[in-house]
């Protein structure tokens, strides 16, 4: 018998997931999971299921939500049971080894009328059709309406003709009928109508398959306007406006008690155009005639007509009131049926619970549909796949406006960042939202040496870690002013959080750049009390001379000072 898990109670209420092909399946909202779930309470990644042997087995990979077996929270890998009930988000399945269940049990099944019936034949029954039509509105000059009854898309129409095709998916781009599922692949599965209005379809390698009446199918299908797909957690059935059964009827059944033939006792037949009318009945009759005449008109007399007006309370100022406080919340309200749908984004957790708080205060509202996005969920479960690679723990997502993230935090290098936006991509759903203010290191510290290099300061040494910078090192006390400077623009330097300044104001000679360990001094010239030449490994230099590109700017009794593009060294000597 087929093993499967069947959404029993919750917003997938009727979904499938067929454990019989394959071994191994990821369960979550990710679009590279094996089993897709549309719900915003299931992690990217929820729970991975198993064979081994006879056995399936079960296991949480959810930190933030962890799913439950039969009202326990668990942890670890489980094996299954027949009846087991499993809490995955909003959704309870229920794990069998039975045959998969008809999905017609689980959703309104609108049926078809029977053929009509001669009407001296149907009061031989003991029932009698009275037939309630159940208008669908159709929009579409198409002979072909395929019509959407639960999903996402739940009351879309999409209007189809003979000898084409259509591909049913997400992909707007690919896809000739658009569901915005996540539980449907972007190419699902693919409606061709002949030449004589014949319809088939076909899977397409969906992850999730494609049920012809709860039955997934292996390969093209012949469907008639009687058969009920379903692409994940969407389903829907195809109208033939052609047919002559082009309205849907929902038969309301009336019972009648049954006739007993043989209890009515059979009567002569008589000429009763023969007999004579008694003169006292012909009396009784006129006398009753003439009383509901004056009934008649005592009862009119009493009332005036009068046009009633009809008065249509508006209740949605009330509901604006409210959520005019949340600016990236919309709604919807059907005073009909008293129902409010509401989506969009919220900031935090305390306001949705506000919000919903508000909602419920009033008194007209009988039926909320939820379907908006709590930003500190999806930041919080952003950030605990983010953290569970080692090169990715200095960054994070976080939210300041409803519906929009940032992306923050520090990255050794170039390469880390491409990896990084390569597994938000996958991982993360609202890349377009997402606005990435990384800070790549290599390329901060690139701009603090050259911040160094243009002050004059290279002698001065610096780490960096995190948007923390630390100054170490010798400056001359006559450059204190152009330092300042220095510290300034490092600090205005974007990615730079904070300075740390350990550098040591000192006199112009400390502060050079020491070659002492790189230049013998083998002798020297002096005329008046004044050096004016020096011998360098061995070499002759006159004051002003070039050494490896160095200009000599002044030879002391101890020392030489010599200068490069603003760079000040120096070769101590006779030590």
């Amino acid at each position: 018998m087929p093993k499967h898990l069947f959404a029993e109670e919750g917003p997938l209420r009727g979904t499938i997931l067929n454990l019989e092909e394959g071994n191994d399946w990821i369960i979550g909202r990710s679009s590279d999971a094996n089993f897709i779930l549309d719900d915003t309470n299931v992690s990217r990644k929820h729970a991975h299921i198993f064979k081994d042997q006879n056995n399936v087995h079960i296991k949480n990979l959810s930190s933030t939500n962890p799913l439950s077996i039969n009202g326990q929270i668990t942890q670890e890998d489980t094996i299954l049971q027949e009846g087991d009930k499993i809490t995955i988000g909003n959704t309870t399945f229920v794990f069998s080894e039975e045959n998969l269940p008809n999905l017609f049990s689980t959703k309104k099944e609108i049926p078809i009328p029977p053929p009509p019936v001669a009407k001296e034949e149907r009061f031989n029954t003991l029932f009698e059709e009275e037939i309630e039509e159940i208008p669908i509105p159709i929009t579409s000059d198409k002979r072909f309406l395929l019509k959407v009854i639960s999903g996402p898309n739940a009351g879309a129409e999409f209007g189809m003709d003979i000898n084409k095709s259509y591909t049913i998916g997400k992909d707007v781009k690919n896809s000739d009928i658009i569901f915005t599922d996540l539980s449907v692949s972007k190419k699902h599965a693919q409606i061709t109508i002949d030449t004589k209005g014949t319809l088939y379809i076909e899977d397409l390698g969906s992850k999730n398959k494609t049920l012809l009446n709860s039955i997934p199918i292996e390969e093209k299908k012949l469907i008639t306007p009687q058969d009920l797909i379903t692409l994940g957690t969407s389903s829907f059935f195809i109208i033939d406006k052609e047919k002559s059964a082009d309205t849907i009827y929902a038969p309301k059944i009336i019972k009648h008690e049954p006739v007993k033939e043989e209890l009515i006792p059979q009567k002569e037949e008589s000429d009763w155009k023969k007999k004579p009318i008694p003169f006292h009945f012909v009396a009784l009759i006129s006398a009753g005639i003439f009383t509901l005449f004056i009934v008649f008109l005592s009862f009119f007399s009493l009332f005036k007509t009068e046009e009633v007006p009809t008065i249509r309370e508006d209740n949605t100022k009330e509901i604006e009131q409210i959520i005019k406080r949340y600016p990236a919340v919309q709604f919807a309200f059907n005073p009909t049926s008293n129902s409010l749908f509401l989506t969009g984004n919220i900031l935090t957790t305390v306001d949705h619970k506000e919000l919903r708080y508000a909602l419920n205060t009033l008194y007209f509202i009988e039926k909320v549909e939820d379907n908006i996005i709590v930003d500190e969920l999806v930041s919080k479960n952003a950030n605990d796949n983010i953290k569970a690679t080692e090169k990715f723990k200095n960054v994070f997502i976080n939210s300041t406006t409803p519906g929009q993230y940032v992306l923050n935090g520090y990255l050794p290098s170039s390469k880390e960042e491409e990896e990084l936006i390569s597994y938000l991509n996958t991982n993360f759903p609202y890349m377009d939202r997402l606005n990435n203010q990384i800070i790549v290191e290599s390329i901060l510290q690139e701009q603090i040496t050259g911040l160094l290099f243009k002050g004059g300061f290279n002698n001065l040494q610096f780490q960096l870690s995190n948007g923390e910078v630390i100054l170490s090192g010798l400056y001359p006390k006559d450059m204190e002013k152009k330092f300042n400077e220095l510290l300034s623009s490092i600090n205005k330097t974007k990615g730079v959080r904070l300075v740390k300044n350990l550098a040591i104001k000192t006199g112009e000679d400390e502060a050079r750049i020491d070659l002492s360990k790189k230049y013998t001094i083998s002798g020297q010239a002096s005329s008046n009390g004044q050096n004016f030449s020096i011998i360098i490994n061995n070499q002759i230099y006159l004051l002003g001379d070039i050494v490896d590109g160095m200009k000599i700017t002044e030879i002391k009794e101890n020392i030489i000072l010599l200068e490069k593009d603003g760079i000040k060294y120096k070769i101590n000597y006779n030590q």
